[in-house]
């Protein structure tokens, strides 16, 4: 047991340091692709966001397996990554094509559509991450668990 909160504590570090250094940097992409948008004629170029955050979130993810390697096996924290990478891009997947639909639709579309399709998609996703990663990781400890850990 003190294996895994030894973990938890280093990746709640690991998480806390990613956030302090990347914060300001991603209020400025968005408020910079806010004004741009303005000028932009296709409101498809909207999934520029959802795209940065995911290569972003990659960057995080893999830092974060490098950590879990250190507490279990590699093979363990490459195939966690995987499936981490797999259900990122079934999210994405899902809002880009929500966007896509959405262009010509009314803006009410789009949000009805984030709430029942996106939204509930998006946390069926995260409870198959979880219930796949345990699996593989018996140690595997979610970013909520992570966060309560601050």
């Amino acid at each position: 047991m003190k294996h895994i909160h030894t973990q938890t504590e280093a990746l709640a570090t690991l998480y806390e340091e990613m956030h302090q250094k990347t914060k300001t940097g991603m209020w400025v992409m968005l408020a910079a692709f806010l004004a741009l948008s303005n000028t932009l004629e296709k409101p498809v170029y909207a999934m520029i966001v959802p795209l940065l955050y995911f290569g972003y979130d990659m960057l995080v993810q893999r830092k974060r397996f490098a950590l879990v390697a250190e507490y279990t096996s590699k093979d363990s924290a490459r195939r966690l990554y995987q499936v981490h990478v797999l259900i990122g891009i079934l999210q994405y997947g899902a809002l880009a094509g929500l966007i896509i639909w959405a262009v010509d639709r009314p803006n009410t579309s789009f949000l009805i559509g984030l709430v029942i399709v996106v939204i509930p998609f998006y946390w069926i996703c995260r409870k198959a991450l979880e219930s796949v990663s345990r699996k593989i990781d018996p140690t595997y400890v979610t970013e909520k668990e992570i966060h309560q850990a601050r």
